[in-house]
């Protein structure tokens, strides 16, 4: 990026500190890159990270921040924290991170299901674009994409405390598919009596 396109994004970040280390979150028409403010067309330099034809294909899912590219490997049992939405429901902050698709255009469908398999009990599809952290050679989401968890869509699942397979798809504009599923544990805040307790707006069953 030229040094007065940088200078410009930097300035535009919300809040400004300084010309030099503006943080996220960024205003309208300006994207959040590794913690600094760029346009929203420029996005991020591409790094290390192949784009498609790729040598081997590979998706991972983990957990995201809601501001920046970034991922954390869930731990060995899967918990993952749970956090309250503006209008009532609780969600998860999801990360998939990947190699062979083209990185432009994805489309990206989750399903939440009991480990022991039946109808999926979430699912959401979002065509999402990704971008390269530096010094690494996978592709990331730009960040933690929202993924609803409570309360369930079917009747009589409490949500919280218990294992869900979350299953992942990613398909690019050329058709190209990649996909992965992982055991994830939805934890309330300890303090949070609404999401563990109430049937309506929280995780409990009804």
């Amino acid at each position: 990026m030229k040094l007065g396109a940088l200078l410009t994004a930097l300035a535009a970040c919300v809040p400004a500190i300084s010309t030099e280390d503006a943080p996220c979150p960024c205003s309208d028409g300006w994207f959040c890159c590794f913690e600094r403010c760029v346009p929203a067309t420029e996005g991020c330099d591409e790094g290390a990270c192949p784009r498609p034809p790729a040598e081997k294909s590979r998706i991972d899912i983990g957990e995201g921040s809601a501001d920046s590219a970034s991922f954390r490997a869930l731990p060995e049992d899967g918990r993952i924290a749970l956090h309250a939405g503006p209008q009532f429901g609780y969600h998860v902050f999801a990360q998939v991170r990947l190699v062979g698709l083209d990185p432009d255009r994805v489309t990206i469908t989750r399903r939440l299901r009991d480990v022991s398999g039946g109808d999926a009990l979430r699912e959401q599809r979002e065509t999402l674009g990704f971008v390269c952290p530096p010094d690494e050679d996978s592709w990331l989401l730009a960040q933690g994409q929202i993924l609803f968890v409570c309360p369930s869509l079917v009747e009589g699942e409490a949500m919280h405390d218990r294992d869900l397979r979350l299953e992942v798809e990613a398909r690019d504009g050329d058709g190209r598919v990649i996909e992965a599923s992982r055991t994830i544990r939805p934890t309330c805040p300890d303090d949070d009596e609404v999401c563990s307790g109430d049937t309506s707006f929280g995780c409990a069953a009804p």
